[in-house]
């Protein structure tokens, strides 16, 4: 149904709006263990936004497959998108995406390479510019994901930057069985 949808906005010549569907496809692609199709629908909706210069989704969704990346070990990816993520996040308008999307996938990166000062200023600089903040917001939950991966990652509970936790059992299976051959480790913690 979905793909019949995208189908419908390829033909209506709407890329900004496909763009955004696709980032969202990649989303729920991702929770369900389908991690290369998650990818391929972040990748092609990134490129659609940037082509159409939305800067603000463009940059939230490479800093969710910058996370992606991470889970599965690809560190150099995952650092890639947060640079081109801070490019295109610029500027007082950016910064919702910049706490709700940005920030969770640096400090994931600082966490990940025992970086956990630099993690720990990342999120108090972060904490000072969002003041008054609804609890309920995407903004403020990201500032508590950030402060649950710092106390996880001082307790060695993270995997490539994540709390196993937070992954939905499918992706958690997915990524086990691809860092099966490369970090069996990974993938046995994964697999717990």
């Amino acid at each position: 149904m979905y793909e019949m949808a995208l189908d419908i906005l390829r033909g209506l010549g709407q890329p900004r709006l496909l763009g955004m569907c696709l980032g969202n496809l990649g989303l729920a692609r991702q929770k369900l263990g389908r991690i290369d199709e998650a990818y391929t629908a972040f990748s092609e909706g990134i490129e659609l936004l940037i082509e159409q210069q939305a800067r603000l989704p463009a940059g939230a969704f490479l800093a969710l497959r910058g996370e992606l990346q991470l889970l599965l070990g690809e560190e150099g990816g995952a650092e890639g998108d947060l640079l081109e993520s801070e490019a295109l996040l610029k500027g007082e308008q950016a910064r919702g995406f910049r706490l709700q999307f940005l920030l969770p996938l640096r400090v994931r990166l600082h966490a990940h390479r025992g970086e956990l000062e630099q993690a720990e200023l990342a999120l108090k600089q972060a904490r000072e510019t969002a003041a008054g903040l609804d609890p309920q917001s995407g903004q403020a939950r990201a500032l508590d994901t950030c402060e649950g991966l710092i106390q996880a990652a001082q307790r060695g509970e993270l995997i490539n930057g994540h709390r196993a936790s937070d992954l939905p059992k499918e992706l958690r299976r997915a990524a086990a069985r691809r860092l099966h051959k490369s970090a069996p480790e990974t993938a046995t913690a994964l697999e717990a």
